[in-house]
């Protein structure tokens, strides 16, 4: 059996104080033990990397979630080579807004599923694909590297 090796991008803001923390890892997973998301529950033994298929995906995939002003945005670009993938039925992507039916499939897909890929559709450009990363033993991001740009003033000023 053969694996399959994504490319993947994830960005986030250097500038919040987490992000400037001499240990700060952006392909730790520790966020999502802190904070759920749309397909995971907190829990402290959670690892998981949210990571987008293209880097302007993951920009504006932080530009919704940021709820304070945003000035610059740092990009880590990663591989990771992994056994498989796994995607939600279609039922599921079908109620992409119901955060409990999302939550519960890509719960389960933690806990249980031998892949440690999930793929799933943006909700903001339903023609993209976000990666959720099961980190563990199977599997450790390769990292390519982090770049540091600013954000366009025209983006900035709807922030």
């Amino acid at each position: 059996m053969g694996s399959t090796e994504l490319r993947l991008w994830r960005a986030y803001d250097p500038d919040r104080p987490y992000a400037q923390r001499a240990d700060f890892d952006p392909l730790s997973g520790e966020g999502a033990s802190l904070v759920s998301g749309r397909w995971h529950t907190a829990r402290p033994d959670v690892r998981i990397v949210y990571a987008s298929e293209h880097p302007a995906l993951a920009l504006l995939e932080l530009y919704v979630n940021t709820e304070h002003a945003l000035h610059r945005y740092a990009l880590v670009e990663f591989l990771v080579e992994t056994p498989g993938v796994t995607r939600p039925p279609a039922s599921v992507v079908e109620a992409l807004d119901d955060e409990r039916a999302t939550r519960t499939f890509g719960n389960a897909w933690y806990a249980s599923d031998p892949n440690p890929v999930l793929e799933v559709p943006s909700v903001l450009v339903p023609k993209g694909l976000n990666y959720l990363v099961r980190l563990g033993d199977t599997v450790r991001p390769k990292r390519l590297g982090i770049t540091t740009h600013p954000l366009d003033r025209r983006l900035a000023e709807r922030l």
